[in-house]
């Protein structure tokens, strides 16, 4: 079991839609699937590719008593996805993701029954270099990017745009996901330096980004002088959170610029969807230990886990206290409502006696 800060929250906002959905006298999309009631389960993909291939195949095929699963909604980061979606082809079950922005995901032959509420990265990618270009002005960068999914295909289509902007790339270096605090980039520090590059273009997940930032600040690289431009993953409170020390947590993102996605706050949508978002109780337990113990429709606890497989200790909570914003809960949100207006599409208008899985995909 693999708990972080962002999961709970893009968890919680699906299991509001489906609610939403359920609720037929709650004034939200009541016409819905006005005969049919949405079940759920879920699993921890623990972002971790192959932890999630074989998790959505068991969801698929296995989850509710053997009948699986009619569509999935996840997963969080791309390399997880991307497995998820490869077992997913094999038994025609639709997926939408709320945050894999990994332009190769994008690739229909491979991918078939992927989709996604998120931009590409294709779109961030070309507002990086564009902001290189035309709003800073710069003809000289070195890149850094991780060699995951998200990472490579990332920075190969920040490149192309680059390329084709004229700004010329001094130096190329790649960092290992998962990194820890005693990860070596030693290597990839001294190339960074030795190029005399002082715009620094990085593409990795918020974790890892943190770690290379720091170590590449102890080395020499960033801080006053420098300017990091980071994509969406990098550009996250969290990632400058890690770094305790608030004078090196100054000096290493005085000179940084990202890109998230944003959303429309002051629409009526999404001041309905917050309301109902915030009125929703905690799951985040008691503070003590004392987790919240709901379990789902197939039987698996919602806001709780072993995490050592040893029964004798406590559970992991992870909860959520449905007060803190975050900007992918709402792609959560949206991809689980895409999903019941494909349904209801099948159900309600076409009237199909079972949902088949290349029926609601095109019904997405």
């Amino acid at each position: 079991f693999r708990a972080d800060v962002w999961a709970p929250r893009r968890f919680a906002a699906f299991v509001q839609a489906i609610r939403e959905v359920n609720n037929k006298t709650d004034g939200i999309a009541d016409h819905l699937l006005p005969t049919t009631e949405v079940l759920f389960t879920q699993r921890d993909s623990r972002r971790d590719g192959a932890t999630a291939f074989f998790e959505a195949r068991e969801l698929a095929t296995s989850a509710f008593k053997g009948q699986g699963c009619d569509a999935i909604v996840g997963a969080a980061s791309s390399g997880p996805s991307a497995l998820a979606a490869l077992a997913l082809k094999e038994s025609s079950t639709p997926q939408v993701s709320y945050s894999s922005t990994s332009a190769g995901l994008s690739d229909g032959s491979t991918y078939p029954y992927f989709a996604r509420t998120v931009p590409s990265d294709d779109f961030q990618a070309t507002g990086l270099a564009d902001l290189v270009h035309s709003l800073f002005g710069y003809k000289r960068i070195a890149t850094v990017a991780s060699t995951d999914a998200y990472g490579a295909s990332g920075m190969l289509a920040f490149k192309r745009r680059a390329s084709a902007l004229g700004i010329v790339t001094l130096a190329s270096v790649s960092i290992t996901g998962g990194a820890n605090d005693e990860s070596d980039f030693s290597e990839q520090t001294e190339a960074l330096r030795a190029s005399g590059a002082t715009v620094i273009v990085i593409f990795a997940g918020g974790y890892d980004a943190s770690l290379f930032i720091e170590k590449a600040y102890d080395a020499g690289v960033g801080g006053p002088g420098f300017l990091w431009l980071g994509s969406d993953a990098v550009s996250q409170a969290s990632t400058m959170a890690r770094i305790e020390d608030p004078t090196v947590r100054r000096h290493v993102f005085q000179g940084f610029f990202g890109l998230t996605p944003s959303a429309s706050t002051d629409s009526p949508i999404f001041r309905r969807y917050n309301r109902s978002r915030s009125a929703m109780p905690s799951t985040a337990g008691d503070g003590a230990g004392n987790c919240d113990l709901e379990i789902d429709d197939d039987g698996v606890q919602m806001w709780a886990a072993d995490n050592d497989g040893n029964a004798s200790t406590p559970l992991v909570c992870s909860g959520s206290d449905n007060q803190q914003h975050d900007i992918y809960a709402m792609y959560s949100y949206d991809a689980t409502f895409a999903f019941a207006h494909a349904l209801h599409r099948l159900v309600e208008h076409a009237r199909v006696a079972e949902v088949r899985g290349d029926e609601l995909y095109e019904a997405l």
